[in-house]
Parts: structure tokens; sequence; C-alpha cells
């Protein structure tokens, strides 16, 4: 159990680095 959760807190925190990069890029575009 311990692994399956540690397992989805990494593909939540991947998740949350990869809408940082895009709103980055939005805002880099928008300027």
């Amino acid at each position: 159990y311990e692994e399956i959760q540690h397992k989805i807190i990494m593909k939540k925190l991947i998740n949350i680095r990869c809408i940082i990069y895009i709103m980055n890029d939005l805002k880099i575009l928008g300027h």
C-alpha cells in the first residue's frame, strides 16, 4: 500500500511540474 501511495504522490508532483512549465510557456508567449 505504501509503495502505491508513493507512486501516486510522484505522479501528482510530476503533473504539477508540467502545469507550471506550461504556465511559464504561456506567460512567455503572452509577452
